[in-house]
């Protein structure tokens, strides 16, 4: 018996028609299926074996050595990932063949004035509520220091209403 559309079992069941390119179904679309397909005493059964599996999975007690495992693995995903997000952002990342090179002053301060005058425009674009939030936190910030070093300062209100 030959074949006369082209297509093989796994493809008829899958809903795949010869025209369309070949593409299955997904686990979560064969799952969803599945449950639909249950009665209600069968779907009350799966969920209470799928309710138990959870609990066996995520409330499992962990001895300290196993904890210890964890966190260490942990720690070095956590710099593994920090380490690749700063070389995509094109920071330096310290290695055991490189050193990095010392900046002369005259690039220190170029790289200052570039960012003095990147904050100008900053501050140029900020909107009046702006403008005002950063002044009372700066004033703030000042009387909290003054207070500390033990001066009375006399607050004066910053606009008037």
């Amino acid at each position: 018996m030959g074949r006369t559309c082209g297509l093989g079992l796994h493809d008829l069941l899958c809903g795949v028609s010869k025209s369309s390119p070949k593409k299955g179904k997904s686990s979560a679309q064969r799952s969803f299926e599945y449950r639909q397909g249950l009665t209600p005493a069968e779907l009350q059964l799966y969920k209470e074996k799928a309710r138990e599996r959870a609990k066996k999975q995520y409330h499992k007690v962990l001895t300290e050595e196993e904890k210890a495992a964890r966190r260490e693995a942990s720690r070095i995903r956590s710099k593994q990932y920090r380490d690749r997000k700063k070389a995509e952002c094109g920071r330096f990342l310290p290695s055991a063949h490189s050193t990095p090179k010392a900046k002369t002053r005259k690039q220190i301060h170029v790289q200052r004035e570039q960012w003095r005058q990147q904050k100008s425009r900053q501050r140029a674009n900020w909107t009046s509520q702006k403008r005002r939030g950063h002044r009372e936190k700066s004033l703030a910030y000042y009387y909290k220091k003054q207070a500390e070093k033990g001066k009375q300062i006399v607050a004066y209100k910053t606009c008037v209403h």
